[in-house]
């Protein structure tokens, strides 16, 4: 399977937006703020269960994101990394609201 970037772009854009209209708030109050983080390296790896945790911080990750979206900064791999957690985050605490 190919993933065609243009689509998953307007999903996300879309995912956020159907969770604007659903919830009716644009800000989110981050009330958990240390996760798990399975290494790159096992992230994938099925024939062995992850060994190697470690633990990401929510906080720090948006404050980064938004740094880099303050000061016009490319985001790269680390940053889709720590917006995939914040994303992570926010589906889990729909999920509990919905």
């Amino acid at each position: 399977m190919n993933i065609d970037l243009d689509i998953l772009k307007s999903a996300l854009i879309r995912v956020i937006d159907d969770h604007i209209a659903l919830h009716g708030n644009r800000i989110v109050a981050l009330d958990e703020d240390l996760y798990w983080i399975i290494l790159d390296d096992q992230l994938f790896n099925l024939s062995e269960q992850p060994h190697d945790l470690a633990v990401g911080n929510l906080e720090d990750e948006f404050s980064g994101i938004l740094r880099h979206m303050t000061e016009n900064e490319p985001l790269g791999a680390v940053e889709m990394q720590h917006l995939a957690a914040v994303l992570t985050w926010l589906s889990a605490k729909a999920g509990s609201v919905s």
